[in-house]
């Protein structure tokens, strides 16, 4: 990967548009990356996804456009290395309450003299020495660094989180913010879009990038206009279910209406 073309949109304050993949098949990557989104991350927090699947599911998006990421789970911290390794062009490190644990993030993800990565040979090094230099000199540069915030004690800390230096976004998970609130499943409540508001403010102070998951077009609106940039918009198990409860409601429409023009006898 020369550039990360989302990485260069979020700094210059545009907006991408991209899905999240929960199910460890290659087909589906392929699929969903021919499609035009424009990210694709790889969810390790959740679901069947192990390292392997990691590996396979970007060597299946290697012929598009698109740029995957990687989200790992909060105790798999020290299994970066491994996950940059397979070549993704960014990570999403879930549940980062303080700057503390913002900033081991970033470590994480860069290295030296930025960070702690280390330094190994596999896919994203090209399995090769004269490859891995090259890819030396530029990996700290393409690699989207982006932590969620999803915790009522994460908005207590925002200014600390979003002046994180080598910070590249912060992606705000309404789910879970809801659940640290008590309001469990209540991702809309008034109360809820109110933490939501303050991760805006204090993002925008200092033009940091934000993301989020949208459920449609309207919500698509509402968050572009409060300013979120990165924007999750489909889900792989999701679409599947959905279009295959689609078609079987109007086939079973359309044989309903041919059966009732058929003449009884």
């Amino acid at each position: 990967m020369q550039r990360n073309p989302v990485k260069e949109k979020l700094k210059s304050g545009q907006l991408t548009l991209g899905g999240w993949i929960t199910i460890p098949h290659p087909a589906v990557a392929e699929v969903m990356a021919l499609t035009g989104l424009e990210f694709l991350v790889i969810d390790t927090e959740h679901g069947a996804i192990n390292i392997e699947s990691v590996q396979m599911l970007i060597q299946a998006m290697a012929g598009t456009e698109v740029v995957p990421i990687v989200r790992v789970a909060a105790g798999q911290r020290a299994f970066m290395n491994k996950i940059l390794d397979t070549g993704p062009g960014g990570v999403i490190v879930p549940m980062v309450n303080s700057r503390q644990e913002a900033e081991e993030a970033v470590r994480s993800a860069l290295y030296p003299p930025q960070g702690i990565r280390g330094i190994g040979l596999g896919r994203a090094q090209g399995y090769d020495d004269a490859r891995r230099s090259e890819y030396l000199k530029v990996a700290n540069d393409l690699i989207l660094v982006m932590v969620q915030v999803e915790h009522v004690e994460a908005v207590k800390h925002i200014e600390e989180i979003v002046t994180t230096p080598g910070l590249d976004a912060v992606f705000v998970g309404p789910a879970d913010l809801s659940g640290s609130m008590g309001l469990t499943g209540q991702a809309d409540h008034p109360d809820v879009q109110k933490e939501i508001e303050k991760v805006v403010a204090a993002a925008a102070r200092v033009r940091m990038p934000l993301g989020i998951p949208v459920g449609g077009p309207d919500d698509v609106a509402h968050r572009v206009r409060q300013g979120f940039q990165f924007l999750h918009v489909a889900v792989d198990s999701m679409c599947l279910g959905q279009a295959c409860a689609d078609n079987l409601r109007s086939a079973r429409v359309a044989a309903a209406q041919a059966l009732s023009a058929v003449p009884r006898l």
